[in-house]
C-alpha cells in the first residue's frame, strides 16, 4: 500500500525516491569554482550550505563546502552557476547544485503535470546526451548546464536534447519535453 503523507501529499516511496535524487545532487570530492557570489563559516552540511546561500543570494546556482580533514573546514562558498568542476585531489569539498536540488524535490504529479508528450520544444540545442534512461534522467543532466532550461527526450533512442528558453513546439513521436521552470 502507498501511504501518503499529510504535509507534502508525496507518498512515502516517492519521499524515498525524492531523497535518493536529491542526495545524487551531491559531489563529494569535487569543489565547484565561479563567480563567487558570498560566504559563510561554520556550516556543517552541504544542504545547510545550500540553503544558507539560497536564503541569502536568490541567484545561487551551486554551493561548495569545504569538510574534514581540510583545516578550513566549515567553509561554504555560494557560487552564481550551477557548476563549475575542478576536482580536487585531497576530497576536502563537497558541492552541490542547486537546481538539481530543486528537481528533486518533485513529486510524481508534478513530474506528469509538467512533461509535455509526444512534443517536441523550440528552444535551440546547446548538446545532445546520448544514452539516458527516462526524462528525468535527462532534466537532470539540464540542471548542470547553466543556460539549459527545457528538454527533449526521444523515448525510443533515450537520446536528450538540452535546450535553451523557448516554448511549446510541434509533435513528435516517442518523444517528450519538459520546461525546467515548471518543476521548481
Amino acid at each position: 500500500a502507498v501511504v501518503s503523507t499529510q504535509s507534502t501529499g508525496m507518498s512515502a516511496s516517492e519521499k524515498l525516491i525524492a531523497g535518493l535524487s536529491r542526495n545524487g545532487c551531491v559531489r563529494r570530492g569535487v569543489r565547484y569554482d565561479g563567480t563567487l557570489l558570498g560566504s559563510f563559516t561554520g556550516v556543517k552540511t552541504e544542504y545547510d550550505c545550500l540553503r544558507r546561500c539560497k536564503s541569502s543570494w536568490s541567484n545561487t546556482g551551486s554551493a561548495t563546502l569545504t569538510i574534514e580533514p581540510s583545516p578550513d573546514a566549515g567553509q561554504c562558498k555560494c557560487i552564481k552557476e550551477r557548476r563549475g568542476y575542478l576536482f580536487d585531489t585531497n576530497g576536502f569539498y563537497s558541492s552541490i547544485s542547486s537546481l538539481c536540488w530543486d528537481i528533486g524535490q518533485a513529486d510524481n504529479a508534478k513530474w506528469n503535470s509538467c512533461t509535455i508528450y509526444n512534443r517536441s520544444h523550440t528552444g535551440s540545442a546547446m548538446v545532445v546526451v546520448n544514452g539516458t534512461g527516462s526524462i528525468k534522467d535527462c532534466t537532470m543532466a539540464c540542471a548542470y548546464r547553466d543556460e539549459c532550461q527545457a528538454v527533449t527526450y526521444k523515448r525510443d533512442t533515450g537520446e536528450c536534447i538540452l535546450r535553451r528558453s523557448g516554448g511549446q513546439g510541434g509533435g513528435l513521436d516517442h518523444a517528450d519535453s519538459l520546461n525546467i521552470n515548471c518543476l521548481i
